[in-house]
């Protein structure tokens, strides 16, 4: 999809420069032409190193995924009370790291193990000690193999040899004899520890094994929103560092020039993005629902909240402040009028408290899903107050007898 884009050049003072960053962040900025080819600096390559870093942990939290399986359940971290994400995201991104770098040690044992065990299987368990006490008779034992067909009967009359597993046309054998034997067979070396004892390490490294599956699996389904978080941030770091190499300083340093682009979608008026909330929650909202919250969303949008006759609906959304939610309040308590698409004057009468607080709750659920979608920073409703009731509420009046007006 081709998206239109608005260029904007920019001058700015050396004092200015990081305010005037964090501020185009903001709105939107996202992209930065480059005026200085190939220049790179300490803490762009440590973003892109990071970077990577971050790429191979949520790899392997996927592979987990996938392959792994839990019978214990976790509970994803809520974002809101994490005070540093990039912090949090990345120690767990380093615990990542720690428990593939253990894993892989583990691995490697079990294959250490398995090739011990399968090299004393065919000898079955036995105590070394007692092969001690043969050699200090004077007695060396030794292991041996071959083909059966090519075992000999001699071997047992010179050497005691003395066969001890057959498998697969092959035969293992065991000599006693005061020197080597010199035979044509495969003299084999055997491990130093008894089979038993293989099997327990394989046993116990398996454990470890599948507690390092369960960790992974916990950090997948505890903080990997965390990780991702903090993934974002560190772009957004890279961003930063790429904007610092792409300023061309001029005029003797003292200002820097820059080039920016920005989509012309994100300059959208808040009614525009109310109207396209809406209708992404046709499916999920029933009709009757959905038909108020097209009254209250059309009365938000309208609403004049200035002397100027400014609409709150043509406020940019990425501009919006916590006293533009304000100024929206207080318009609601009076009657107001506006000019509608056709040009025509249409009055507005006054809500009640009730009905106001039910547009702020509605206002504040879009913003904070504009949020989410990293649309606008934050939510400029969480800080404003939900009017308090001054009408008489229903219940209030349920045994009241009715006036001679009324």
């Amino acid at each position: 999809m081709i998206t239109k884009m608005k260029k904007l050049t920019f001058l700015v003072t050396n004092k200015e420069y990081e305010q005037f960053l964090a501020d185009i962040r903001k709105i939107g900025v996202v992209h930065i032409e480059e005026l200085q080819s190939g220049a790179t600096s300490a803490e762009f390559e440590a973003g892109k190193a990071l970077a990577e870093r971050y790429k191979n942990a949520l790899k392997a939290l996927d592979y987990a995924q996938e392959t792994y399986t839990t019978e214990q359940h976790y509970n994803n971290v809520d974002l809101a009370g994490v005070s540093d994400v990039k912090t949090a995201g990345l120690k767990l991104v380093e615990e990542v790291e720690g428990l593939l770098a253990e894993e892989n040690s583990v691995k490697h044992k079990i294959e250490a193990a398995e090739k011990n065990i399968q090299a004393l299987r065919p000898w079955g368990e036995f105590n070394a000690a007692n092969l001690e006490a043969l050699a200090e008779k004077g007695y060396q034992v030794h292991f041996f193999s071959c083909p059966v067909k090519l075992f000999k009967q001699e071997w047992k009359d010179e050497y005691f040899a003395t066969p001890i597993e057959e498998v697969d046309k092959k035969i293992y054998f065991v000599t006693f004899s005061p020197e080597r034997p010199d035979i044509t067979a495969e003299n084999i070396e055997l491990p130093q520890r008894p089979l038993s004892a293989y099997i327990q390490e394989k046993n116990e490294l398996q454990s470890a094994l599948e507690e390092i599956h369960e960790n992974l699996l916990r950090i997948n389904a505890e903080g990997r929103d965390e990780i991702l978080a903090s993934q974002v941030e560190n772009d957004n770091d890279i961003s930063l560092s790429k904007v610092h190499l792409s300023s061309e300083s001029i005029a003797n340093d003292a200002v820097k020039l820059m080039v920016g682009w920005t989509p012309v979608e994100k300059e959208q008026e808040v009614e525009e993005y109310l109207d396209r909330w809406i209708e992404s929650r046709q499916l999920i909202i029933k009709s009757a629902t959905m038909r108020t919250y097209k009254k209250l969303i059309r009365r938000i949008s309208n609403t004049p909240i200035d002397e100027a006759g400014t609409s709150f609906g043509s406020l940019k959304l990425v501009e919006l402040e916590a006293q533009n939610v304000r100024d929206l309040q207080k318009a609601f308590l009076q009657e107001q009028k506006y000019m509608d698409s056709e040009g025509k004057i249409v009055k507005m009468r006054k809500l009640t408290t009730r009905t106001a607080n039910d547009c702020l709750s509605l206002l504040k659920k879009a913003l904070e899903a504009a949020k989410n979608e990293r649309i606008i920073t934050w939510n400029p409703c969480d800080p404003v107050e939900r009017l308090k009731r001054t009408e008489d509420q229903a219940r209030d009046n349920i045994h009241r007898a009715l006036s001679a007006e009324e």
